[in-house]
């Protein structure tokens, strides 16, 4: 397999879309390899030419950030398995108590010393059903390497498609009591609820495009 490097040179010399999906199936490792098929639709946009994309002033500043973030953050190589600190931060971050006694939302980190690694998901937290957290981050791992490939390019995807692609994902990364995966599990206000708990699909969205480096990148981009 050519290099990443040498694959987006000769993307842009010729002008042609990059194919991230292509990467997906090359570069994941088993777990994540196993949603391949299941994750592509979740980068529909990459192949899409009527998806907007913007072409920042300071396409140097941009490209140089893009493969900065690309070969600096370690949870975004798709060569490596999703790291627990990872998974445990996600549920950290976003798990919440809904019906809590006292009344209204409360946050519940504790939530994330109950992630176990499961053979067939990688990482889930039980709580009743299933939050399959390593298929949620593997989701948003393809989207925002695919974005800052875009950006290498100085071609970024609009923010907002980015995000819906990583919402998207959380909703898709349920399974029942007996591992089987929900189709479009509902969004109830901002939550994936689980009996009294949830898991505030804002809030992990946010973790994720922070922890990253991308919400930055799009925020000093001024896109």
């Amino acid at each position: 397999m050519a290099s990443r490097e040498a694959f987006f040179h000769q993307s842009e010399r010729k002008h042609v879309n990059v194919s991230c999906s292509e990467l997906v199936v090359t570069s994941a490792m088993p777990i994540c390899d196993s949603y391949t098929g299941q994750i592509r639709k979740y980068l529909d946009w990459v192949h899409q030419s009527s998806v907007p994309r913007s072409r920042p002033h300071n396409c140097t500043w941009v490209r140089h950030r893009a493969d900065e973030l690309l070969s600096s953050v370690p949870w975004l190589d798709r060569s490596k398995r999703v790291p627990r600190e990872i998974a445990e931060q996600l549920v950290r971050r976003s798990a919440y108590w809904v019906a809590h006694p006292a009344g209204g939302p409360v946050r519940a980190p504790q939530h994330a010393a109950h992630v176990v690694r499961v053979h067939e998901f990688g990482f889930v937290l039980e709580l009743g059903n299933y939050f399959l957290v390593e298929r949620a981050i593997c989701i948003a791992r393809l989207a925002l390497t695919c974005a800052l490939e875009w950006g290498r390019l100085c071609r970024l995807p609009s923010y907002e498609i980015v995000e819906k692609t990583l919402r998207d994902g959380l909703g898709s990364s349920v399974a029942n009591q007996h591992l089987r995966l929900y189709n479009n599990y509902p969004v109830e206000g901002e939550y994936l609820m689980f009996g009294a708990n949830g898991i505030h699909v804002r809030a992990a969205t946010e973790y994720l495009l922070s922890a990253s480096g991308v919400r930055k990148l799009y925020v000093e981009a001024q896109i």
